[in-house]
């Protein structure tokens, strides 16, 4: 849709206004919802295959959903996920608002609006969901559905989408300026701190993410009768598939608010360096989860996700290097990677020696993507708002 098209619209009523600038938001949300539809079913197949009895537990979801006499309690998970989702879905859709955008003749009020409902077609798949559940709770269980859960799921969506609208508005208000950094500090000290000083509150964006995986790990130990040997490879297959999505995303944020910088290769630093700094950026974060599964009381699982993190993290720093001009990011990458690795490593767990040669190996890698960038060379989603830190439409 061309600016000219949207300006000669927003000439007219002001529900016509809304209308095409919510067309060219939902245009930005599109991906998210896309992305959204993939993570979802990864983590109802993940929850099915979890649960002790899949058939009874999707019913007792079905009926708590839709149906009269079930105790409402999904409803509060599905307020949660929409919540995430347009949380998520708004960044893009705020960034794209932003530029020649702003010079139409709209008013602030308007453009609010037009965010809600752009930032409804991003809440597709989980509406997708739900009429699944309609249609199929009278066809296979025969219970009659509740009025007040049917009406109570639009009001849900509508009020995720207007909460995170609020929540953007309230963040650009109140933004920090840029501090200053002392004069004296150490060098490495220094790159992480501007790391994190870039990436912000977004460090623990992952975590509730990763906190499914480890909480379905735990919940499918304590309710079922596992032997000792199927508790442990639970135990290590939570952990080190919370660390590939935690590593994963987490680089993708980094790749959005501190690329790389090609102009640091003239600084008195090698490549290999600057990768081993970024790994360290996106591995302690990542630490938490092996802290929670210390605390669960499986040592051994924690020290292989202790080492298994070490080649996750040196497998994202190399994939930020190509992140710019990926629709993926660097996630994709890191994700295609590092989940077979976690599966091979939980279910044979003596593979970790291969990491004596699997680190080395990664750790070339990286520095070679590093050497390979140019500073003159041009991406689209390289010069985007998420990697200026001072921009107010980006945080």
């Amino acid at each position: 849709m061309g600016s000219g098209t949207i300006a000669s619209r927003l000439t007219v009523l002001p529900i016509a206004r809304v209308r095409a600038l919510a067309r060219l938001h939902y245009a930005a949300g599109a991906r998210v919802a896309i992305r959204n539809g993939a993570i979802g079913l990864a983590m109802v197949a993940f929850a099915l295959g979890s649960a002790p009895e899949a058939l009874s537990f999707v019913r007792d979801v079905v009926m708590s959903i839709v149906a009269v006499g079930a105790p409402g309690d999904a409803l509060a998970w599905i307020a949660i996920v929409a919540a995430g989702i347009a949380l998520q879905g708004v960044k893009p859709i705020v960034a794209d608002g932003a530029g020649w955008a702003r010079s139409l003749p709209v008013s602030g009020a308007d453009r609010r609006r037009a965010m809600v409902i752009a930032l409804l077609g991003v809440e597709v798949p989980l509406a997708a969901a739900w009429l699944i559940c309609v249609i199929g709770e009278p066809l296979l269980y025969h219970a009659p559905l509740s009025p007040a859960k049917l009406a109570a799921f639009p009001l849900i969506v509508l009020g995720a989408a207007w909460l995170a609208v609020q929540a953007q508005r309230v963040s650009v208000k109140s933004a920090p300026g840029a501090a200053r950094l002392p004069a004296r500090t150490n060098g490495r000290l220094l790159w992480l701190r501007i790391t994190y000083r870039a990436v912000g509150r977004r460090l623990l964006a992952p975590a509730p993410t990763a906190a499914i995986f480890l909480a379905a790990c735990l919940f499918f130990r304590r309710n079922n009768e596992l032997t000792g040997e199927e508790s442990a490879f639970a135990a290590r297959w939570g952990v080190l598939l919370a660390l590939a999505v935690y590593v994963g995303l987490l680089a993708n944020i980094l790749g959005e608010r501190r690329r790389p910088w090609p102009w640091a290769r003239s600084l008195p630093r090698t490549s290999e360096t600057r990768v081993l700094e970024d790994a360290a950026a996106i591995g302690l974060p990542a630490a938490s989860c092996i802290v929670v599964i210390a605390i669960a009381g499986d040592w051994r699982a924690a020290l292989l996700g202790t080492c298994a993190l070490l080649l996750f993290a040196i497998i994202a720093a190399g994939a930020i290097r190509m992140a710019p001009g990926r629709i993926t990011g660097a996630a994709g990458e890191v994700l295609v990677i590092c989940v077979p690795l976690a599966l091979a490593l939980a279910w044979w767990p003596w593979l970790i020696i291969s990491l004596i040669v699997l680190v080395p190996l990664a750790i070339i890698r990286a520095a070679r993507r590093e050497r390979s960038q140019r500073v003159s060379s041009w991406t689209e989603l390289y010069h985007d708002a998420a990697g200026d830190t001072t921009s107010w439409r980006a945080r």
